[in-house]
């Protein structure tokens, strides 16, 4: 996995801990220092891999799915 996709997963599995809530794709911008198009991207790549979920709407967001937290055991 590339180190950049690698970095917004990671980031969004500890967000994901820290607020116990679907994280908005600002949040993922500002927490992990890359652009916007960059993190748009690499989470819709995420999203066809099955390792995250998206949702629309108020509490919509960005959640890490089970295999994402075997991915991330994987790479470390």
């Amino acid at each position: 996995m590339p180190a950049r996709r690698k970095k917004v997963l990671s980031t969004l599995v500890e967000l994901h801990r820290e607020f116990e809530r679907s994280i908005k794709h600002e949040e993922m911008i500002n927490a992990t220092n890359l652009g916007r198009d960059i993190v748009r991207r690499e989470l819709e790549i995420l999203k066809c891999l099955g390792l995250i979920e998206s949702r629309q709407g108020m509490k919509g967001g960005y959640t890490p799915t089970i295999y994402a937290y075997g991915g991330i055991k994987c790479l470390n």
